[in-house]
């Protein structure tokens, strides 16, 4: 019987504990980058949906901490952002908006994931991918996120005739193209 967390798994899940579950794989990638398994200068987060949050809050959280300590951990040289949204206050609005109700929110609405309030703080150049018809996440999110980046080293914004979640499909090679030159331009090297 399942307590929380997925599946079997036991927990409750939050936003510092995805943070937390992200801070944990950058940190494989770092040891693997010391060993020189890995080329550390060429970091790229990617997230979809609740998955670009992640990454937006991750790099957020980098950058902050290098700021603040002689940590050694890599900086993301791209962002690839993807179907995601502003915060989770406006996906509420969207979806259900008789809650649009900022008390009943704030008091009720256990995860923030507040991007649109921290990705201006972010270097790394920037790829939005966006599917006009997205059902769950309106596209005006990505387009709003793409507009507060404003420290991007470079931003990038493609738009599909897509739904949530077959962007990949619907885009075909326009989709592909855009990752590939992006990663190809920013990130430093063939892809």
């Amino acid at each position: 019987m399942c307590q929380g967390g997925y599946g079997y798994s036991a927990g409750e899940p939050s936003q510092e504990g995805l943070i937390r579950d992200a801070r944990a794989a950058l940190q494989w990638v770092s040891e693997q980058a010391q060993a020189g398994r890995v080329d550390g200068s060429k970091l790229v987060l990617c997230g979809r949906s609740l998955g670009g949050a992640v990454a937006i809050h991750l790099a957020h959280t980098i950058k902050h901490e290098l700021a603040s300590s002689s940590t050694q951990a890599p900086v993301p040289k791209c962002l690839i952002v993807e179907n995601s949204f502003t915060s989770i206050s406006d996906v509420v609005d969207f979806k259900f908006p008789f809650l649009n109700i900022p008390f009943f929110k704030e008091y009720f609405l256990r995860l923030k994931w507040k991007s649109v309030e921290v990705i201006g703080e972010i270097p790394a150049a920037m790829l939005f991918l966006s599917s006009k018809h997205d059902e769950i996440v309106p596209a005006q999110h990505m387009g709003a996120l793409r507009d507060a980046a404003t420290a991007a080293s470079a931003t990038e914004f493609h738009e599909f005739e897509a739904t949530h979640n077959d962007i990949w499909v619907r885009g075909g090679s326009s989709y592909w193209n855009a990752k590939k030159m992006f990663l190809v331009k920013h990130a430093g090297g063939a892809f």
